[in-house]
């Protein structure tokens, strides 16, 4: 399998690209983005774009130029985006599915999987075999206190929203459209992220409020409002959520669960 680019695609002169890429049309890769061996960029991918910082400042600096309104206006120069990205990073073996919009600065492992219309922001970091699905929206900002950092084998479910900043460990699975918010009194500007430890479960339209921190191997019932921190190893439910069980008597019913299944 060789590279396959085709002409409506922008690669950037600066992107640096292993062995076996796809890139599936229309795709943008700006800066000096860096993608792995034998990766696939679905559709109308955008990799490496500017953070809002970089966008005001390029609006600003546009002033002069010719409005959009004009019937002489030149189309929309790509180039421009491309020089002031830094690029983003994709590993090795990386599934990244249409119209994903990965931005500047962030970093995805190996063996990463993106479900269609994800949105990865400016410095998220994400660990070696996790999947994302698809509407996903990984929010961050430019700053050092705005990021998220994501683990290892982390399954993140459809229209699932994680705020920043937050920190993610490894084997955490995020069920279906779990929203984790940063601002306990909203609109306000004190911005708490999220801490899920290694082995967290969180149940389908579950909402974990500013803050708050689930331990290891604990676990949060579906559609539960998580307002206080969960010790290791306790299953949580509720509105708002507290301790229900232990993660062990959990784990024995979900055996007894599945045994009752086969018979």
């Amino acid at each position: 399998m060789e590279e396959q680019i085709t002409p409506k695609d922008f690669v950037s002169s600066k992107a640096k690209r292993g062995r076996n890429l796809w890139l599936e049309g229309f795709n943008t890769i700006l800066g000096e983005t860096i993608i792995g061996n034998n990766c696939l960029i679905g559709l109308g991918t955008v990799i490496g774009y500017p953070s809002r910082s970089k966008l005001v400042s390029l609006l600003e600096n546009g002033k002069n130029e010719k409005s959009l309104s004009s019937t002489t206006q030149a189309p929309f120069d790509i180039s421009k985006l491309d020089k002031i990205s830094k690029g983003a990073t994709i590993g090795n073996h990386c599934i990244i599915r249409g119209r994903t919009w990965i931005y500047e600065e962030a970093t995805l492992g190996n063996n990463i999987e993106t479900g269609h219309n994800v949105m990865i922001r400016e410095g998220v970091k994400i660990g070696d075999k996790t999947k994302i699905g698809t509407h996903t929206v990984i929010d961050s900002t430019s700053s050092p206190e705005g990021k998220v950092d994501i683990g290892k084998e982390v399954s993140i479910q459809t229209g699932v929203y994680i705020c920043y900043p937050s920190e993610i460990g490894n084997n955490v699975f995020i069920g279906p459209h779990v929203i984790l918010t940063n601002d306990k009194y909203p609109p306000s500007k004190s911005m708490k992220g999220i801490t899920l430890e290694n082995g967290v479960i969180i149940g389908a339209n579950s909402t974990l409020i500013a803050g708050v921190t689930v331990g290891a191997d604990s676990m949060v019932a579906a559609a539960s409002v998580v307002t206080k921190d969960i010790p290791k190893g306790w299953v949580a439910k509720g509105n708002p959520a507290k301790k229900y069980m232990t993660i062990e008597e959990y784990r024995k019913k979900q055996t007894e669960y599945e045994k009752a299944k086969t018979l």
